[in-house]
């Protein structure tokens, strides 16, 4: 009897470890920026900024001017020339990359909007963070996203 349950216990953990093997997981976590070169990322939006009280669209946002979103907003952003340039296809929107730091990648929207904006990457906890902030004509900056870049597959 022993014997039968260590059979149905290690066949159990062999067809358990084939199933895993065939599986993709569900978030891709990266950590140089050199996986940005001629890749395709989903951008998930978490949070949101409208309006914030600032004088010039140059300002930093904090993340307390920021609220947390539950709307299903997401961007397929792709990266070319070796990562110097970005296109965020709904409303294509083009971008080329001004500021290249270590910890932070710095790309100016230059087609697209009406009065540019910029998009920022950097890498927190392992992963790809976004902010995506919009100039006004008016009003220094209208809104700001924030959120998360996830490898399109």
């Amino acid at each position: 009897m022993k014997k039968l349950k260590l059979i149905i216990v290690c066949w159990s953990f062999i067809l358990l470890m084939i199933s895993c093997k065939n599986t993709k997981p569900t978030e891709n976590y990266i950590t140089e920026f050199s996986s940005l070169n001629g890749a395709s990322y989903i951008l998930n939006i978490d949070r949101l900024c409208e309006n914030p009280e600032v004088q010039s669209p140059i300002d930093n946002l904090h993340e307390s001017n920021y609220y947390e979103t539950s709307g299903n907003i997401s961007y397929e952003v792709t990266f070319s020339d070796n990562g110097n340039n970005l296109i965020i296809e709904q409303g294509y929107i083009q971008a080329e990359k001004t500021v290249d730091e270590e910890g932070c990648k710095y790309f100016e929207l230059e087609e697209g909007t009406f009065a540019g904006g910029r998009f920022i990457v950097w890498i927190n906890e392992n992963r790809f963070n976004v902010e995506l902030t919009i100039y006004g004509s008016g009003i220094p900056i209208i809104r700001s996203e924030r959120g998360v870049l996830n490898l399109n597959q």
